[in-house]
């Protein structure tokens, strides 16, 4: 009399089982190593090669001190394929370490994975090369085939300068008058970087200057030979007591 019973229960476990492991494509956060369908940059990986040649940016330390090698950089491309965890697994230098992480952050989006007809997530990793050797296009340029433009152009930069500038508070009270020299380097991602004052004039004065620079919007890359390059840039920012 017991074995209906006994049958019962092992059919109810067996439901029950089945329904644990039903899992909702919308919610499965599984990572996945090999699907189905791998996940894949615009253009295939010698494009993604060729964005990170084109956008990396040889830290000048590592430079100095003859640093070279690879990072390999491990990243999660989710469903939508964006990418997340971000991170090194095997590295060189913090210097280098944090250049191959932006880099691969600032990727396109990637066509994400598929485990059957759903998009999934999917671990990746990269390794990227520090060669000094092959960093002839990390050289800055001043002559350029084509220079870096500012979105806009030039007055549209400084018509930027002009609108953000914030007058210090101890400038105003010192009447502080006259110009902040600085010189940067716009990347080959259009970028700025290497910020630095030139001709100073006040402590205040030099903070806000460089606040301007770094903060504005991304320049459309100089050329040399129909490869994105590096140039360098100066720039005087005037710093006149508003009128009371």
């Amino acid at each position: 009399m017991r074995k209906p019973l006994l049958i019962l229960m092992m059919l109810g476990f067996a439901f029950f089982a089945k329904a644990q492991t039903t899992v909702d494509p919308k919610k499965d956060t599984t990572i996945y190593t090999t699907p189905d369908v791998p996940a894949e940059y615009p253009g295939g990986m010698d494009a993604l090669y060729k964005f990170i040649a084109e956008n990396l940016v040889y830290p000048q330390s590592a430079k100095t001190s003859n640093v070279q090698g690879k990072v390999y950089v491990g990243f999660v491309i989710e469903k939508k394929g964006n990418l997340s965890g971000v991170k090194v697994v095997r590295g060189l230098t913090k210097d280098v370490n944090a250049e191959a992480v932006r880099v691969i952050k600032d990727a396109p989006r990637w066509a994400p994975a598929k485990q059957g007809a759903n998009a999934v997530r999917q671990e990746f990793m990269v390794p990227i090369s520090f060669n000094i050797k092959e960093d002839a296009t990390a050289e800055v340029f001043e002559p350029v085939d084509e220079s870096a433009e500012y979105p806009g152009g030039m007055e549209a930069f400084l018509t930027y300068i002009t609108k953000k500038l914030n007058y210090p508070k101890q400038a105003r009270l010192d009447r502080v008058n006259g110009k902040v020299q600085l010189s940067f380097v716009v990347e080959k991602n259009g970028i700025v970087s290497n910020v630095k004052i030139l001709k100073s004039l006040t402590p205040e004065t030099d903070a806000e200057a460089i606040r301007l620079i770094k903060g504005s919007k991304e320049w459309k890359p100089a050329k040399i030979r129909g490869n994105p390059a590096r140039q360098k840039f100066t720039q005087a920012i005037t710093f006149s007591p508003p009128e009371e």
